[in-house]
């Protein structure tokens, strides 16, 4: 009997303990994604403040392409970040922590007592462990769970769930692979925005407009001007073919 209760403690304190890392999980994501959400909003204004640079002569229709689409990202984003609740998630997890390590010490003290252990106490104390579970409806991961037992010592020489040749793959599977990691790549997105409008935007060359064709005024007034001179350098000839013929008869 004694063993059964040592196990129903065993068990309430891993699951404090994976519930413990969880809601530090769920902080950590409460505080990443908060701040991808105003570093993304502080990149948009950025960004439209680079068209005042006249000598980075940035292409107009890029940056408001870029502006538009990182701006129905941001709110997408921040709906679903709404709907993820991180913050209620995080109390709730640190309430269901706290009750199982109430509900661990209570069998702990029980068995320093030294009373007898019946089908009842086991029963009991069974059933307290559910009722918290039941009361609060959520469940850690299994990376929560792995993560808390590779960081207790204890439960790192007594655990036999785990392998733990594998522990190099357990903390490069959870510092890349957890939850708040998508958050920090997000915030970066903005700033290789950035560096891609500044190296890669070029302004639109206008078309250069060809010469235009003359117009029919134009054109008759540089005909007429034409012909007028034309006509001026005939009478002029004419003239002197005169002079000359009269002073040769003289």
């Amino acid at each position: 009997m004694k063993d059964q209760l040592n196990k129903i403690a065993d068990r309430c304190w891993k699951t404090a303990v994976a519930r413990f890392e969880s809601a530090r999980r769920m902080k950590r994501c409460h505080n990443a994604s908060t701040l991808c959400i105003a570093m993304l909003s502080l990149e948009i204004i950025v960004i439209n403040l680079l068209i005042f640079i006249k000598s980075l002569e940035l292409n107009d229709v890029v940056i408001t392409i870029t502006t538009v689409c990182l701006s129905m990202f941001v709110l997408v984003l921040s709906l679903i970040i709404s709907h993820l609740k991180y913050e209620k998630r995080e109390e709730q997890y640190h309430e269901c922590g706290l009750e199982l390590s109430n509900l661990e010490t209570d069998i702990k003290i029980y068995l320093a007592c030294g009373k007898e252990i019946s089908h009842e106490t086991l029963k009991y104390y069974n059933d307290q462990y559910n009722a918290i579970l039941r009361k609060w409806n959520l469940n850690h991961s299994d990376i929560d769970f792995e993560w808390a037992i590779y960081k207790n010592e204890k439960l790192h020489k007594a655990s036999e769930d785990i392998n733990w040749r594998k522990n190099n793959l357990l903390e490069v599977k959870w510092h890349l692979l957890r939850s708040d990691s998508i958050y920090h790549l997000l915030t970066a997105l903005g700033f290789i925005a950035i560096i891609f409008i500044i190296v890669y935007s070029q302004p639109i060359e206008t078309p250069t407009e060809g010469p235009k064709n003359p117009s029919i005024e134009t054109q008759n007034l540089h005909i007429y001007k034409h012909t007028s001179s034309s006509n001026t350098i005939s009478e002029c000839n004419c003239i002197f073919s005169d002079i000359h013929f009269f002073n040769h008869n003289i």
